[in-house]
């Protein structure tokens, strides 16, 4: 979703910063302001005094009603992704189960058993529906338990399946985010989510607590190498895109978003994403951030460019480095991705193992995690080490020696040993 804060010049000549207020019943409904420090302000002013739209104190709001003003109250905040996982979460799972329920009257005792039911396996079958007009033979996956044989027709033999991991941590973190936008409403006092706790002993527990965690899986270096040799002889765009990853360590969002005009001698600017409807929108963040440009990518992106004026492509400063005319459609490059990974053998890597790549690389020849960090983009380096630690360097390398050594030989010591290890 775009920005609602955009500079604009006045008749008179001077430049202000307008806030579209009009998603937050503001008024003014455009409010202008003198410096952008004082838009934000007011913008973050306005998203409070709305609130969720629902009245304190009412028991009569359903869980239903709470999410519906959830989403809609969201959508200038959250990314488009984000909130069209919430949606389809709840309407799969999550309305079915307490849609008509008054929200004080769910309790933690029900969630779990909810949760529970969701991740245990349950008989499935493949099934054509018979109807009438566009609805005749439509084929879905229900319960053996829904299947009625005079509507229905199955397609093969009846299976167990249960909700991966990942996807019964979706549930419980939007159930989360309901009750705590119920919480902020005054609705209930506390989340009935914060007193189901996994416990902290023994494998399994430990186990369970991180499966919905994503591990990261770096390329190897011929790996890497397949894939761009791959690319150099069927599909140049993509070999310059995954190189655009590979050596920055981008999103892929913001990669698709790259304008010529971000790039400059030494750096790119990275202050944009698009998502996959092809809106475009801020970093994950909200913040720019200038990423170094290495040597290799700078002679690849100059390449591009005398490539793309030769084609008749865009070059100025506003126009997509990739695509032709708008940011390359998610659905297009992840054609082509399964493409070149199958063509390679790497079937169990995914486009966003290039960022991993970019950050393990770094982490094991030495590189400053807090760099590394601001290199990605990560709001708090936290989420880095948490990611990444395992690719961090853990040898003394005689590290303990630095406590005999006064300050000044220290720090010549400290820089001889950055630079044996980068």
């Amino acid at each position: 979703m775009a920005n609602p804060i955009r500079k604009i010049k006045t008749l008179a000549g001077t430049v202000v910063w307008q806030v579209d207020g009009r998603k937050f019943n503001a008024a003014p409904r455009r409010p202008q302001f003198a410096t952008k420090e004082q838009a934000e302000t007011a913008l973050s002013e306005m998203i409070a005094r709305r609130g969720a739209g629902l009245h304190p104190g009412r028991r009569d709001i359903t869980f239903a009603a709470q999410a519906e003003a959830l989403l809609k109250n969201s959508a200038d905040a959250l990314a488009g992704k984000t909130l069209r996982a919430y949606s389809s979460t709840l309407q799969a799972h999550l309305l079915p189960a307490f849609g008509n329920k008054r929200v004080i009257d769910i309790s933690t005792a029900q969630i779990k058993a909810f949760l529970a039911e969701k991740r245990a396996p349950r008989k499935v079958v493949k099934i054509v529906t018979v109807g009438e007009g566009r609805c005749r033979d439509r084929t879905t996956t229900i319960p053996v338990g829904d299947f009625d044989s005079a509507t229905m027709r199955k397609l093969g033999p009846e299976v167990e399946r249960q909700l991966a991991p990942a996807s019964v941590q979706q549930l419980r973190a939007t159930l989360s985010v309901v009750f705590q936008s119920a919480v902020e409403d005054g609705l209930i006092s506390v989340n009935p989510l914060a007193a189901i706790r996994l416990g902290r002993r023994g494998r399994k527990a430990r186990v369970a607590a991180s499966v919905a965690v994503a591990e990261e899986k770096p390329f190897t270096e011929a790996e890497r190498d397949a894939l761009l040799r791959w690319c150099a002889e069927t599909d140049a765009e993509l070999g310059d895109f995954l190189a655009l990853l590979f050596k920055t360590g981008c999103r892929i969002g913001e990669g698709r978003a790259l304008r010529w005009g971000d790039i400059h001698p030494d750096y790119i600017q990275i202050e944009r994403n698009v998502d996959d409807k092809g809106e475009i929108t801020l970093t994950k963040t909200g913040l720019a951030r200038k990423v170094e440009l290495a040597a290799d990518l700078k002679k690849i992106l100059a390449a591009r460019f005398v490539d793309r004026q030769r084609t008749g492509h865009g070059t100025g400063a506003t126009d997509y480095v990739f695509g032709n005319g708008a940011p390359i459609a998610v659905r297009k490059l992840a054609r082509r991705w399964e493409a070149a990974r199958d063509a390679c053998g790497l079937a169990s890597h995914r486009l966003y193992d290039c960022r991993s790549t970019f950050a393990s690389v770094l982490l094991t020849r030495g590189a400053p995690l807090l760099w590394v960090s601001k290199m990605l983009g990560h709001s708090d380096a936290v989420t880095t080490l948490k990611s990444y630690a395992r690719w961090m360097p853990t040898e003394s390398r005689g590290h303990i020696n630095l406590l005999d050594q006064p300050p000044a030989l220290a720090a010549t010591d400290r820089a001889e040993m950055k630079s044996a290890t980068c």
